[in-house]
């Protein structure tokens, strides 16, 4: 199940500056924004999500052909309410160290820990990723590159991409179909922007005190859904 996300431009321009003043990346901030909004759906204190990063650490890489690609979990403690401005903090060093580690392939890690018993299902059921890709480099003459569109399929039960455009960030939302309806994604990217929005109007107010509905949406649930006045015999 596939749904479009778009960020546009005055919203973008808000997640850069509080990243500026984070000293930290507009993928943090953007990371702070999925792991807030899974936990709240989820009802989760200690949401994880997965992360692809390159894995071409070594320069020597750089000229090969091939895909490489490693995944790193990051997690987030929302047990003391923090607001977007302290998850974004807090998030910033554990990005840095996840990384630091990312050269440790993330099925060892896995294997690892199930042959432990730490842990008895996956590390994460969630994927988050900004591409950041530059520009496609001039080749020459009859010769181009452009991006193709390749269908996956959905590998987790949530997965959230975005990419940069023109006027903003362009994305998608991915959902297996087995455990949330067409309604219930595209309520997700709803409460998505809406929390987006608010939190970073807001940043220094806690996330939980941030709500996820519309006005519209509050009307139907406390005047719609409640309108049960009926005429008397």
């Amino acid at each position: 199940m596939r749904v479009p996300l778009r960020i546009n431009a005055p919203v973008l321009a808000r997640i850069d500056r509080l990243a500026a003043r984070l000293d930290t990346t507009r993928s943090t901030v953007l990371l702070a924004l999925v792991l807030a909004l899974v936990g709240r759906v989820a009802g989760s204190r200690r949401p994880a999500v997965g992360m692809p990063v390159s894995g071409r650490e070594d320069s020597e890489a750089e000229a090969l052909v091939g895909f490489f690609v490693d995944t790193v979990v990051v997690d987030a403690d929302l047990s003391d309410r923090p607001s977007l401005a302290d998850l974004v903090a807090r998030l910033r060093r554990r990005v840095l160290d996840a990384f630091d580690h990312r050269s440790v392939a993330f099925e060892r890690v896995a294997e690892t820990l199930e042959a432990d018993g730490e842990t008895a299902g996956p590390l994460f059921d969630v994927a988050f990723g900004l591409q950041q890709a530059p520009a496609a480099p001039d080749l020459g003459p009859g010769l181009s590159v452009g991006p193709m569109s390749v269908d996956l399929g959905v590998r987790f039960a949530l997965e959230v991409y975005l990419w940069p455009e023109a006027d903003g960030l362009a994305g998608v939302i991915l959902a297996d179909g087995r455990r949330a309806s067409p309604a219930a994604v595209e309520d997700l990217r709803r409460w998505f922007l809406v929390l987006a929005a608010r939190a970073l109007a807001e940043p220094d107010a806690p996330l939980d005190r941030l709500a996820l509905t519309t006005p519209e949406e509050r009307d139907r649930v406390v005047r719609g859904w409640n309108a049960t006045a009926t005429p008397l015999p």
